[in-house]
């Protein structure tokens, strides 16, 4: 690894174990998914999430959930925890909470593809 390889790889986001397999943007004219790694190896390049329509945005968003360890959120005390697919399932049914889980991962992206952005 030569010296700007590491300091690229210094900077970038410490993203490990299933969450490298994660798209972290969509790329709607190859219509394909982009993870770090394909950012990182220049195999792909940002798209910024401006670019995406509301349903791309959403298909980014569940794939993310897909991809990756089961978890299990809980958004209503009054409410039992929900699992990764009820979430999937409230995104692809566009419910109140479908909608707050794609606002926050998309809010999540955002400062996850700049710190990306700044590290390449």
């Amino acid at each position: 690894m030569g010296m700007l390889e590491e300091s690229v790889m210094a900077k970038m986001p410490k993203i490990k174990g299933l969450a490298r397999k994660k798209p972290v943007c969509y790329d709607p004219d190859q219509k394909r998914f982009i993870t770090i790694d394909d950012l990182i190896d220049g195999k792909a390049t940002i798209v910024p999430l401006d670019r995406l329509n509301r349903d791309q945005i959403r298909q980014l968003v569940i794939e993310r959930n897909r991809i990756g360890e089961n978890y299990t959120v809980q958004t209503d005390w009054a409410a039992p925890p929900q699992t990764r697919n009820a979430v999937i399932q409230a995104i692809e049914a566009d419910t109140e909470s479908g909608r707050m889980a794609v606002e926050a991962e998309v809010m999540y992206l955002r400062d996850l593809l700049k710190q990306i952005e700044e590290a390449l």
